[in-house]
């Protein structure tokens, strides 16, 4: 189905306001969902700062109290004073696990002698070697699983250490107001240390899960960043950040996003936009056509006068009403104008078919005058040729006159010889006769095909006639004289009889 220049004025229309509706939109959305994704991506950063500042915080104040304390233990040279002041520092902190090994292999934690590990003495060695305040790597409790550390500070008399139950940040990651959100800790080993999710147990590595493996990758080599991934047919986001700690040791804190959580909010403005574009065009292309019919209204009168004059029944009075001067008030009052034009040319038409119709009148009678001539000239013609046709039968009866001369004269050849003059004149006379006869014909011939000049050749018949009636007297002239000079000529012979 074609469409005509108005359905495609409407539908290019419509299309329009359609794509410039759903262009909007879509730009909208996208700001609206780059703006969401960016306040996502700065909450969960945000998050992971306050929880790894949180950490760090958490460390730094064992941390704090162990180096605020050596240079007090330093003072002691006495081991029952030393256990004295560790109890005073556990009682005044809050420390139940700080403790202290002597260089004898003693071990006293409030106070109290207790039973040091190979993991423990081997921690005490690397103080005392370093001089400085140390970390150890994470360990794990092989009876319930739960993950801890050792700070650890070289003393004169030994060492102070204190034993951190890592267990408590997954409390404080459960604290963590993000709905969806899964939120860990990692060594520099990427094994965990906390985590909100169930299925991350203490001292597992990231990489045991294959779908994690690209994201274990992205840790170890940006440090700071986030990354996407599918883990069991759920899009996730996670964001990443280094925790660092004490001589060189760091952590790794994640939190990961379910899409479908974080951007929830953003699918529902896409829903929302989809239904608004909808209901837009859905209420734009109603108003929109009755906006065109209104606007098309110049144009369909344009048409209907146009129409009307390409009929004939046009009326050359009327005027298209200019609305305004833009291009289809230009060509209004240029369709105004050309029918004035036209309107003023019909008007000129009009007066010259009235001269025109005159003038048709005067040639009329010209040629009834004309015709009137030439019926006249027709009859003289007939009588020209009736003359002919008499001149015709008189010359037979003179040809017969002259063969029966002819025939007298051979039987009077005597006679013969005296009369031959006459005789040779008579023959003369009748081939001029014949001559002007033709001659006559020829002039008739003409004036039948040359009407044009008729006057000339109605002279010339009559000039004709004048010579042919000549003739004919000549003719009965002549036959008179042959008539006289045959009853001459039978009169001697009539005489001879009688002699």
């Amino acid at each position: 189905m074609k469409l005509g220049f108005k359905g495609k004025i409407i539908f290019g229309a419509v299309a329009m306001i359609t794509l410039t509706l759903i262009s909007i939109q879509t730009l909208s959305l996208s700001a609206y969902r780059t703006d969401k994704i960016s306040q996502v991506e700065s909450l969960s950063n945000q998050i992971i700062e306050l929880e790894a500042y949180k950490i760090e915080s958490w460390v730094k104040k064992t941390l704090n109290v162990i180096q605020n304390s050596v240079p007090d233990l330093n003072a002691i040279s006495d081991a029952e004073q030393l256990k004295s002041a560790l109890a005073l520092i556990v009682s005044s902190n809050g420390l139940s696990n700080l403790f202290v090994g002597l260089d004898s292999g003693e071990i006293y934690s409030q106070g109290i002698s207790i039973e040091g590990s190979a993991s423990q003495a081997a921690l005490f060695e690397l103080a005392k070697k370093t001089a400085k305040v140390s970390i150890s790597e994470v360990m794990f409790d092989n009876a319930s699983g739960d993950a801890y550390l050792y700070l650890v500070a070289p003393l004169k008399m030994g060492v102070l250490a204190s034993r951190i139950e890592l267990r408590q940040l997954t409390q404080l990651l459960k604290q963590v107001n993000f709905p969806g959100a899964i939120v860990a800790i990692y060594d520099h080993q990427m094994r965990t240390i906390a985590s909100t999710g169930e299925a991350d147990k203490p001292g597992q590595k990231l990489s045991n899960h294959p779908q994690l493996v690209s994201l274990e990758q992205a840790m170890f080599s940006q440090g700071n960043g986030s990354h996407e991934l599918s883990l069991m047919g759920v899009d996730k986001v996670s964001y990443f950040r280094v925790v660092p700690l004490l001589n060189g040791v760091q952590w790794h804190m994640l939190i990961a996003l379910d899409k479908s959580v974080a951007y929830e909010k953003v699918e529902q403005a896409t829903l929302s936009a989809a239904l608004t574009t909808l209901l837009s065009i859905i209420i734009a292309i109603p108003i929109l056509i009755l906006l065109l019919n209104y606007l098309y209204r110049p144009i369909l009168e344009l048409k209907e006068m146009i129409l009307g004059l390409s009929s004939g029944d046009g009326d050359l009075t009327h005027q298209l009403t200019v609305h305004s001067a833009d291009d289809l008030g230009i060509i209004a009052s240029g369709i105004n104008k050309f029918i004035s034009n036209l309107r003023e040319m019909m008007l000129e038409v009009e007066a010259a078919s009235v001269v025109m119709s005159d003038g048709l009148n005067l040639v009329k009678h010209s040629v009834t005058e004309n015709s009137r001539v030439l019926n006249q000239h027709a009859v003289e013609t007939d009588q020209v040729v009736t003359a002919v046709t008499e001149m015709s039968a008189t010359a037979e009866s003179v040809a017969q006159n002259a063969a029966t001369a002819a025939t007298y004269t051979r039987k009077t050849n005597q006679a013969a010889q005296s009369s031959k003059v006459v005789v040779t004149t008579a023959v003369a006379s009748m081939s001029s006769l014949i001559h002007e006869v033709d001659g006559m014909a020829e002039s008739i011939q003409k004036m039948n095909n040359d009407t044009q000049n008729i006057n000339a050749i109605l002279k010339v018949i009559g000039d004709i006639s004048e010579q042919t009636n000549l003739l004919a007297l000549n003719a009965a002239i002549e036959a008179a004289r042959a008539g006289e000079l045959e009853s001459w000529r039978a009169g001697p012979r009539l005489c001879c009889g009688c002699r």
